[in-house]
């Protein structure tokens, strides 16, 4: 059985909503989808089924967590609104009680701990912080993927990269106790990879990712960036027109030459993907090596 993280892109949601769909559901153990309308004064979590159903997660099976922490108290309100995963767990005459951490249960025992070093899974962003965004990897469990393993090129803020409810491709790297290691910079190519999608004596438009004494530092691709000498009145997060001087493969460095300042506002866009991997060697991978660096093999 495949997991997905929450309101995931492409999740086929309850559109056929039936009593006899609940029961079948729950019997056969189906992971569901709706929406947290409210907390009741129990904080209790109110689910839409569609088609005029509607179902309780009871507190204690809101998450997989400790009831008495704060942490798990914040979780339960922040569900309020957005799309959940649950599980039928009874259909009573007092109503249709769900579980969210059943979900959350099977997620990690049939799926999250069966991950190899190496696997590509989904990732929708839940939140960003100052050192990297917080990622659901299946039926709402989160996991952080830090600054440093979202891209190569350098950024002093996280929220012109990357946002909230945004679909990720993510490398599981292992896991420290009950934390789940997460990287994405290599989905995004090696340099060379990135070079080849440029070509010298051209003009394009990037987005100044870095203002350094000894130049700036300007996003092309997210994993590739060229320098600009210094300019006064640039600063990051502008958009500029630049001219490729020199793309030098050896040093693996791009000269660019500022050719206007545009007016616009640069915003974060989703990552795109070149390669649909379902694995890479991370061990082995290199940015600067390129294409003969990075292996593949289909998961299992």
């Amino acid at each position: 059985m495949k997991f997905y993280p929450e309101g995931f892109k492409g999740t086929k949601q309850n559109a056929e909503m039936s009593r006899y769909y609940l029961i079948t559901a729950m019997e056969k153990g189906w992971v569901l989808e709706g929406t947290a309308e409210m907390l009741d004064e129990n904080k209790n979590i109110q689910v839409n089924l569609g088609n005029g159903f509607s179902g309780v997660i009871e507190f204690e099976d809101a998450a997989d967590g400790d009831t008495s922490s704060m942490s798990y108290v914040k979780e339960v309100f922040s569900k309020v609104g957005k799309t959940v995963q649950f599980m039928v767990k009874a259909m009573t005459e007092d109503g249709i009680f769900l579980s969210r951490r059943e979900v959350q249960e099977r997620c990690k025992r049939e799926f999250l701990d069966t991950l190899r070093k190496g696997d590509v899974i989904n990732a929708v962003v839940t939140s960003i912080c100052d050192y990297g965004v917080f990622v659901d990897i299946g039926g709402g469990v989160v996991s952080l993927l830090p600054i440093a393993n979202i891209q190569f090129s350098r950024t002093t803020e996280i929220r012109d990269i990357v946002f909230v409810g945004e679909n990720l491709r993510v490398i599981y790297l292992g896991k420290d106790g009950e934390h789940y290691l997460l990287s994405h910079k290599e989905m995004l190519g090696t340099w060379v990879e990135n070079a080849e999608r440029f070509k010298e004596g051209t003009a394009v438009v990037g987005v100044v990712s870095t203002v350094e004494e000894y130049g700036i530092f300007v996003e092309l691709a997210p994993n590739f960036v060229g320098l600009l000498e210094t300019i006064d009145g640039i600063k990051n997060g502008d958009s500029v027109s630049v001219y490729i001087k020199r793309i030098d493969e050896n040093k693996g460095k791009v000269k660019l030459a500022l050719v206007s300042k545009l007016n616009t506002v640069s915003s974060p866009k989703p990552y795109e993907y070149s390669e649909k991997l379902e694995w890479i060697d991370v061990d082995n991978w290199e940015y600067y090596e390129g294409v003969n660096a990075r292996k593949q093999r289909m998961a299992v």
